[in-house]
Formats: C-alpha cells, sequence, structure tokens
C-alpha cells in the first residue's frame, strides 16, 4: 500500500492511501500556492533513486551498483519527497525505536535540487507526519556541517556518544541528561 501526503508550511495532510500507481494520484492533486509538495511512502521502485542522490556523500569510491547493494535489506521507512510538480527531489529513511525514539538516516537531496530549501520541506514534514503518531524524539548521524540540522530543533550529543566521527550524533526532542536508554541507540 501506497501513501501520499499533502505538505504545507503549517502541516501534513494524508491525500490519499493508493494501491495502484501514484503518478496519478500526484498528477491529478489540485496545485494551489499552499501546498509545497508531496511526501510519498511505500514507493521501492523509487528506493534506489533516493539514495544515488547521496552517492557524492556516501560512495565513498565505490561503483554505483556496490554502493546500492549496501542498501539492500535496509530496514526502516523510506520516503520520498517529491515538488508540486510531480519531481522527486529528496528521500529519507525513518527507523523505529523504542521510548518514542525515531532514527533519521539517508537524508538526500537531489544533486542539482540542493541549496533550494528542500531539506526545509522535508524535515518538518517528517516531524509533523511523526509526531502526530506518537514520536517524541529523533535521532540522527550528520555528514553535513550540525549547523544544517541545527535549524530544525537537533543539538549535537555529548563527546562521549560521538563514536563514529566524522559523523556527528545529533538529538532532538524531549530528552533528559540523566536517561540512559537513549545512549544505546549510538
Amino acid at each position: 500500500m501506497k501513501s501520499v501526503w499533502k505538505i504545507f508550511k503549517s502541516h501534513v495532510e494524508l491525500l490519499e492511501v493508493i494501491s495502484e500507481d501514484f503518478t496519478e494520484v500526484l498528477t491529478g492533486a489540485p496545485k494551489t500556492p499552499a501546498v509545497l509538495g508531496f511526501l510519498t511512502t511505500g514507493v521501492p521502485e523509487f528506493r534506489k533513486q533516493g539514495l544515488m542522490f547521496g552517492y557524492d556523500a556516501w560512495g565513498e569510491g565505490r561503483n554505483m551498483d556496490v554502493f546500492l547493494a549496501c542498501y539492500d535489506g535496509q530496514k526502516g521507512t523510506r520516503y520520498q519527497l517529491w515538488s508540486a510538480d510531480g519531481v522527486m527531489v529528496a528521500a529519507i529513511n525513518i527507523y523505529d525505536f523504542e521510548h518514542g525514539l525515531k532514527g533519521i538516516a539517508a537524508v538526500a537531496v537531489k544533486p542539482e535540487e540542493r541549496n533550494k530549501g528542500w531539506l526545509r520541506v522535508l524535515l518538518p514534514a517528517i516531524h509533523h507526519l511523526l509526531e502526530d503518531c506518537g514520536a517524541e524524539r529523533f535521532a540522527l548521524f550528520s555528514e553535513v556541517p550540525s549547523m544544517i540540522y541545527e535549524k530544525f530543533g537537533y543539538v549535537r550529543c555529548a563527546e562521549e556518544i560521538q563514536k563514529f566521527l566524522p559523523s556527528v550524533a545529533m538529538m532532538r526532542g524531549q530528552i533528559q541528561p540523566n536517561d540512559v536508554w537513549w545512549k544505546s541507540y549510538f
């Protein structure tokens, strides 16, 4: 089953749950200036395309086929962000953990769409959607400067947690300094 949400500046709204070609939903959806884009999930045929958006950052000298094979069997839920005119511009993977924690992974914007504000559309949409479903906190490892995610409420974790540098561990949400459970995520 595939789901399509409309993204507005203030909220994310489920547009339709479908089992056929979702592109018909995107092209037939009303285009109003308030719609920033569409968020989809359950579209496995676009998984590799979204991962390719991050090849320049994560490729580590591997050829594309080897790079993509590393993500075969990846768990979590893959979301795709589409512009209002139906172009896939970004992708993100979400992992479910205990205690209301969601793991953010493989955040990638199509190279030719970078610096156009798509991350400012994608992350708030994901936060709205998952918080409406009970998520209380988010964790990620950043390969880009921390300040990019700080704009969305993420803070750098304590140095004792930083086990995968240069990827920086960051958190967003209700975390208490004496909480021990979240340290196991890192």
